[in-house]
């Protein structure tokens, strides 16, 4: 008996020493929707009763051309607030292009 059970307590060392911790770090998954991003920007957004995201407010140095690109998507997108970010010019004159209809404040 007691060498079968040596033999488990073995076999379960090595399980335990070759498995992946849970703790482990994993890359994080990027997020799914818009809605989300912006969320893990530290921002908020506001929808209409369609559904619509109508308002997104921005601030941080995380907040860059890149991520303002995204919003471009948003047809119905009213107000866009900025603080203290990345963002250049040259991107909100793009974004500005893309969506005429939409408040810009910084």
């Amino acid at each position: 008996m007691t060498h079968h059970c040596a033999r488990l307590i073995v076999v379960a060392i090595a399980a335990v020493s070759f498995s992946t911790p849970i703790t482990a770090q994993q890359e994080p998954t990027p997020p799914t929707t818009l809605e989300a991003l912006v969320e893990t920007l530290g921002g908020r957004v506001s929808q209409n009763e369609q559904g619509e995201v109508v308002e997104v407010y921005l601030s941080g140095p995380k907040v860059t051309d890149a991520g303002l690109a995204h919003l471009a998507k948003l047809a119905a997108l009213e107000r866009l607030t900025l603080r203290s970010t990345q963002i250049t010019d040259a991107g909100l004159a793009e974004l500005q292009k893309a969506l005429p209809n939409c408040a810009i404040v910084l």
